[in-house]
This record gives structure tokens, sequence and C-alpha cells, in this order.
């Protein structure tokens, strides 16, 4: 099941961050701990404390797996450090759990593109050094 956002903040535009109050049932067990866990990264992401927002994150999705939310913000932080292969790992796993997530959709196919360019220009690099 898709959680549902109830907003999502801006940071550039690029990017989005997303909150929830979620549609994961409550008889799901720690589903509070996993959204505070996400919502606390989401503070640390708009304080551009981008490593601790991951572990934030990560702590989100071991104890709710299946909640895409926390995937889709870690895959923005990676996106933004320049980890490409990590986003893209992130909005895939987005979009195995929530097919109609169009932002992960969209964030997915930058981060392939950006990662492109930035072979592109490595392998330019080091055709003239």
């Amino acid at each position: 099941m898709c959680s549902r956002p109830d907003h999502s903040f801006s940071s550039g535009a690029e990017t989005r961050v997303r909150s929830t109050v979620c549609s994961i049932p409550r008889s799901v067990p720690h589903r509070d701990l996993a959204v505070a866990y996400n919502d606390r990264g989401q503070i640390k992401y708009l304080r551009v404390d981008f490593y601790e927002a991951v572990d934030d994150y990560t702590l989100a999705i071991n104890i709710q797996p299946d909640f895409e939310v926390p995937y889709y913000n870690r895959g923005v932080v990676w996106y933004r450090l320049g980890f490409f292969d990590k986003a893209i790992e992130d909005f895939q796993r987005v979009l195995e759990l929530c097919a109609d997530f169009e932002e992960a959709k969209i964030s997915l196919k930058q981060s392939i593109l950006d990662k492109e360019e930035k072979l592109r220009r490595d392998s330019q690099r080091l055709l003239l050094d």
C-alpha cells in the first residue's frame, strides 16, 4: 500500500523531501516509530545534515521495509550527494512498492541521466590527462 504524504517541502527545484501522515494501517507494528524516524530525517535534511538524515531514513526502512517514503527521501539525499547508484537503487525500490509514485519516477530518470553525464565527463577528463 502506498503511503500518502500530507505535504512536501521544497529545498530547490530538483528535489522534494516527503513527510507523511501515513496511510500505513495502524495495525502494522512499529508504524509510528518508522514515521517518526522518517520525519526526523526530514528535519535533518532541511538542516543540511545529509548523512544524519540518511541514518534516520535507514532506521525507518529497517523498522518498516514496505514504507516507500523513506526510500524516496534517502534517494533524494544520495542524489544531492552525487551517489547516483545508491539514489537509483532507492528510487527503484520506491517504484517496486508504489508504482504510481510520480516524484520517484522523475527522480529515477534524472538520476540515470546525471549518472551517465558524470561518466561521460569523467571519461573525457581521463582522455585529456
